[in-house]
């Protein structure tokens, strides 16, 4: 099994004078291959807890990194793997840890106080939160913390300024308040139950509104197509949705391939299928790195030529996809 990049070891809980908290949580960090902000947020929680797990790990059992939607209009939504599949259940089950999904109407003042009593019982524990929207963008962050003289939760996102805790300016609508422990399963039945979620994703057309696997490519592709046709620039939101679907996708498959490697000794036909996601990952990263422009690229910059590039480039990925599906699909066959 991957093991996190350094020793872990089981966070304490400090009584400051006008805060507690739970110290020793990294702070989240984009361009570091741990952009999920889910799984990064709940790698680092378990880490808190004492649990050695890695991001790469993570997201391999939980189905993740085999994972791709696509919502019509470029909803940024996409990325999230609690939207459509969602990952937590699986995630939590082969774990073995019990988890509670908390949701509240975040402009209710009764709920958001109910919220609140609970995160304090919670950190004073020494359970660290799994939340959404603490800060500037509706991202996974970790609760890590509450103010003692009035309200205010101190927090772990990706829009901290610095290395301390920060102050969340929002009320989470979402919060995974993290259980009991339980055996965990086999090794080998962690592994079968990832890739019977890998297949799913690949084949299954959609779910709920989300295009997924072959069938959110084939969206995806046909999208490029009717850009690259009307020779319109790509507007604001359709680059950023459009680059956050390939950082995304990069990130998932460079995961799938750590995943893999880490789990050859279970594997019966390993070489090929770790070959799949390794050139998949190195196809994007290679993409991202060379032929597309950045995030604070100009309009012009996004030509018919390079969206012309981009559909030649997620094309082989597709085919790539339609092989991983029937590897894993013998792999599973030699499972039962």
């Amino acid at each position: 099994m991957l093991i996190n990049r350094l020793y872990v070891m089981k966070s304490g809980i400090i009584h400051a004078e006008d805060r507690v908290f739970i110290d020793k949580i990294p702070k989240l960090e984009w361009g570091k291959n741990t952009d999920n902000s889910f799984i990064r947020s709940t790698q680092l929680a378990l880490n808190a807890l004492g649990e050695n797990y890695s991001y790469e790990y993570l997201m391999g059992i939980s189905g993740v990194a085999f994972r791709f939607h696509y919502k019509a209009d470029w909803c940024a939504s996409a990325a999230d793997p609690n939207c459509g599949f969602d990952v937590s259940k699986l995630l939590f089950n082969l774990i073995a840890y019990s988890s509670e999904l908390h949701k509240i109407d975040d402009s209710n003042f009764n709920e958001i106080r109910t919220l609140y009593q609970r995160i304090k019982e919670e950190i004073n524990r020494g359970y660290p939160i799994v939340a959404i929207n603490l800060k500037e963008n509706p991202d996974w962050g970790i609760i890590t913390g509450y103010l003692k003289n009035r309200p205010g939760i101190l927090c772990r996102t990706y829009y901290d300024e610095s290395s301390d805790y920060s102050l969340a300016e929002h009320a989470p609508w979402l919060s995974f308040f993290i259980g009991k422990k339980d055996q965990k399963p086999e090794e080998r039945e962690v592994l079968y139950k990832a890739l019977n979620a890998a297949l799913s994703l690949i084949e299954t057309s959609a779910f709920e509104d989300y295009f997924s696997g072959i069938s959110g490519l084939y969206r995806w592709i046909n999208a490029l197509k009717k850009l690259k046709s009307s020779k319109q620039y790509l507007d604001e939101k359709t680059r950023e949705s459009n680059l956050n679907l390939m950082y995304n996708l990069t990130d998932c498959r460079l995961a799938a391939a750590s995943f893999l490697i880490s789990m050859k000794r279970l594997l019966y036909e390993s070489t090929s299928l770790i070959s799949v996601y390794t050139k998949e990952a190195d196809l994007l990263r290679s993409s991202i790195n060379n032929n597309l422009p950045k995030f604070n690229a100009d309009t012009k910059e996004w030509t018919t030529d390079v969206i012309g590039t981009q559909i030649e480039i997620l094309s082989q990925i597709l085919a790539m996809e339609e092989d991983a599906a029937g590897l894993i699909r013998t792999e599973l066959q030699c499972h039962q």
